[in-house]
């Protein structure tokens, strides 16, 4: 991942009004800041109001059975696990959720049978499908292909889309892919069909790259906590107490930066926030819309903290900051500073390919 990638990501998702994905340590605990996150873009744009109850618990279904087969295979060693991840995107009047995890290829003829059988039901058969596993115990949930799946295809009233890549002899990586769809409205805006192959092309690029976390969308103070909190998920696996302390407090740094300073579009603090991570570093990559009459005084402060040595800027630091104690000084980049002091490397690049200029910073920390 380098400076570019949040820049093209925000570029290639730019039709969708929320773009979610999460790849990390997969647990109940992430599951409630996912939701609250997704539902607080839903209510910034208004657009899935209606359905935000069911659009809740399909990511829970979905997600959870990412859950069910690491927990199955807890044995198995960390790469493996890492393959894991789960999306969700709004584009105009349909929303996406999609789940990919690993499966032993032995599971694979049964999951698939049953994926298929509960595709081929009208809604009242489902409906009564429904009523007979829940008397009779029938299809079981071994492969995710029991009760959670019948209740998804009934939820987002729409085939459940699949797929399976092979991976080795003995496992292949398994795709689920949900589509909800409102009801023709006045207003909406003209929709793209996000496919199952499409969602395998932001896999892989997402997985290449190592990222842990993306998320395009608003970036208000509601929508900021969800994220800060699993990247206190994050923190606690980091090898390096000092990394910890670093990775999280640059992280609320750069969500803040967006969230009061990033130029709104129609009300909306539109940006892109990514967190990866490379060997034993963690990085974080940011790009949002910058008004043009901020963005030289942006430009020349960068530049003049990238010439200061670590000692240098920890003094310039010591000296804003009793500035802002003693004189209630505010808007002086004070921030800004922090992240260049706690940082290994950082770095900064501005787009005007359009009337309003697109900033984007990248920190290794």
């Amino acid at each position: 991942m380098d400076i570019g990638t949040s820049v093209q990501l925000f570029e290639e998702l730019q039709g969708d009004e929320l773009s979610f994905a999460y790849a990390g340590s997969f647990s109940d605990s992430i599951t409630h800041r996912i939701v609250e996150l997704t539902q607080h873009n839903i209510d910034s744009t208004g657009s899935f109001s209606k359905l935000k109850n069911k659009i809740s618990f399909l990511m829970v279904e979905c997600y959870q059975n990412v859950v069910r087969h690491t927990d199955a295979k807890r044995g198995e060693p960390e790469p493996r696990s890492q393959l894991n991840a789960f999306f969700v995107r709004s584009n105009g009047s349909n929303f996406f959720i999609t789940s990919v995890n690993y499966i032993d290829n032995y599971e694979i003829p049964n999951v698939k049978e049953k994926l298929d059988r509960v595709n081929s039901l009208s809604p009242e058969e489902l409906r009564l499908l429904q009523k007979q596993v829940l008397s009779k115990g029938q299809l079981s949930d071994k492969g995710g292909a029991g009760l959670g799946i019948i209740e998804m295809a009934r939820k987002s009233g729409q085939k459940i889309d699949y797929a399976f890549d092979l991976l080795d002899d003995k496992y292949s990586l398994f795709y689920m892919h949900l589509k909800l769809k409102l009801e023709d409205e006045a207003g909406i805006v003209p929709s793209q069909d996000i496919t199952i192959d499409k969602m395998k092309e932001l896999y892989t690029k997402l997985h290449s790259n190592r990222i842990l976390i993306m998320h395009k969308g608003d970036f208000s103070e509601q929508t900021t906590l969800p994220i800060i909190q699993m990247i206190d998920n994050f923190k606690k696996h980091a090898d390096l107490q000092v990394t910890k302390k670093r990775l999280f407090h640059i992280s609320v740094e750069m969500l803040q930066n967006i969230s009061q300073h990033a130029y709104k579009r129609k009300g909306i603090n539109e940006a892109i926030f990514i967190l990866g991570k490379t060997n034993d570093d963690y990085i974080i990559s940011t790009s949002n819309f910058v008004e043009k009459t901020k963005i030289d005084k942006l430009e020349n402060q960068l530049r003049e903290l990238k010439g200061l040595s670590n000692t240098d800027l920890n003094l310039l630091f010591k000296s804003k900051f009793r500035s802002l104690n003693e004189e209630n000084v505010h808007g002086i980049g004070i921030g800004l500073i922090d992240i260049s002091r706690k940082s290994q490397f950082f770095d900064y690049s501005v787009s005007n390919s359009s009337d309003t200029p697109m900033f984007s910073f990248f920190v290794v920390v």
